[in-house]
């Protein structure tokens, strides 16, 4: 059911027929994402899969189903029988869905005629197209409260977390003739890309009132140049061409915080980063550098803070790397407010009055998390004793602190050699952005 298929962050999809009767099914905007499970759930539609950057999804449903969902105010549906797909077998399984809230990751079969890329794209933006779109993002960026997301802050934040979660699909030992990674498809569906609408709604805007063609696959990397840009960080290299694709079978990759992986060290990112999207250990610790600008809400994926103090989270600098190593950080766990039964965990900054914290997969950048540490970082202004609301230590703090030991791999060398120097912080993003931004179209001219 859809719901299911949030938790569990995949849309299943093969190739089995179905008697059923296929039908594009799409909910108003006001609907939430629980309401449009529980609705097709009751109606015992099959996902087969999400449509690309709206809220709809192409299923497969039973006479009483189709009956049940005409009547519901907000639904719509299309008869899709004379022009079907893949069809699905059925929802996803209980056992499915518990790996996924345990930290495993869905995986899209990686085939399949509607993301085969085209013989000819035939495509390119010129470089005053480029800077056109760029200033239109950045004004809306400079607006502030009046920008699309609400504030300078979670704007530039969710321009660069829109970049990176389009290239997470991508499988360098799995393309199968695929249009993979950055392809404009932005999986509404995957519980990981919760928060997302927003920024797709707003580019899908810029697109339309663009005057010439752009790609979303573009537009969305054009987005984190010029998030990037409105930071006051350097203009990184761009080239055009990448092509959108249809969001059937689309897989997800995204490192999880809370797979055991992420919990023992690094080996998350290296699954996700480093052996599938091809990064080294040196680009995956640049691009986790992100985090200096943003903040995570906890209505999104469950998470709630910013990585660096709130005066500078719209700032793009190597901040996030000074502070992780200069300030103290402490392990606190609290229960997911969507997946029953999971608990998350937050390294939190003693200094209650800033709300910043770091995932399992920042810590594990510059540290061994996996020895029953429980603080990592120093404290030289004493927030450890005086970072309560009230001046006293902050009421998480445990009791023995543990502290974690910084890595001596090429992660930790990386991360302590962009706290000490911003310049080779910037060099390395901009190569790790490329990187990550190209190589992951692999039919792309």
């Amino acid at each position: 059911m859809f719901k299911k298929i949030l938790l569990l962050g995949v849309t299943v999809c093969t190739a089995a027929v179905n008697v059923r009767k296929s039908y594009v099914v799409s909910f108003h905007n006001s609907m939430d994402s629980d309401t449009m499970g529980t609705l097709l759930d009751s109606a015992g539609a099959i996902v087969e899969r999400q449509l690309t950057c709206t809220r709809g999804v192409v299923a497969s449903l039973p006479d009483s189903g189709h009956q049940f969902l005409q009547s519901i105010e907000g639904a719509k549906l299309l008869n899709l029988t004379e022009t079907s797909g893949f069809h699905g077998q059925g929802n996803a399984s209980k056992s499915m869905r518990t790996r996924r809230s345990k930290g495993g990751k869905g995986k899209g079969n990686g085939k399949g005629g509607a993301c085969q890329c085209p013989s000819n794209p035939g495509y390119s933006l010129s470089p005053a197209q480029v800077t056109t779109l760029k200033n239109t993002i950045k004004a809306n960026i400079d607006l502030e409260a009046g920008s699309y997301a609400g504030s300078r802050t979670d704007s530039i934040g969710e321009l660069l977390r829109l970049v990176f979660h389009d290239a997470m699909s991508f499988d360098r030992h799995n393309t199968n003739g695929v249009l993979a990674g950055a392809n404009g498809c932005i999986n509404l569906m995957f519980f990981d890309n919760r928060g997302l609408q927003d920024s797709v709604t707003f580019l899908q805007g810029v697109q339309n009132n663009a005057g010439f063609e752009v790609s979303m696959a573009d537009l969305v990397v054009i987005g984190g140049i010029a998030a990037i840009e409105a930071a006051n960080g350097p203009t990184m290299p761009f080239r055009s061409g990448r092509l959108d694709t249809d969001c059937s079978c689309e897989p997800d990759f995204a490192p999880n915080p809370e797979s055991d992986g992420a919990r023992r060290g690094t080996s998350e990112l290296r699954d996700s980063l480093v052996r599938r999207l091809g990064l080294s250990e040196r680009d995956v610790a640049a691009i986790m550098g992100s985090h200096t600008v943003g903040r995570t809400q906890e209505q999104n994926i469950g998470f709630e803070g910013g990585w660096i103090p709130p005066p500078d989270r719209s700032t793009f600098n190597n901040l996030y790397y000074v502070v992780m190593f200069q300030r103290p950080w402490v392990k606190t766990t609290k229960a997911s407010p969507h997946v029953a039964g999971q608990d998350l965990t937050e390294w939190r900054s003693p200094l209650e009055s800033i709300n910043a914290m770091m995932l399992n997969t920042d810590a594990a950048i510059g540290f061994e998390i996996s020895n029953g540490c429980n603080i990592f970082g120093e404290d030289p202004l004493n927030f450890l004793a005086t970072g309560g609301s009230d001046g006293n230590p902050a009421p998480f703090i445990p009791s023995p602190l543990v502290p974690c030991r910084i890595r001596g791999d090429k992660f930790g060398r990386a991360a302590q050699d962009f706290a000490a120097d911003n310049n080779v912080w910037l060099a390395a993003y901009e190569e790790a952005f490329t990187k990550m931004t190209e190589r992951t179209v692999p039919c792309w001219a």
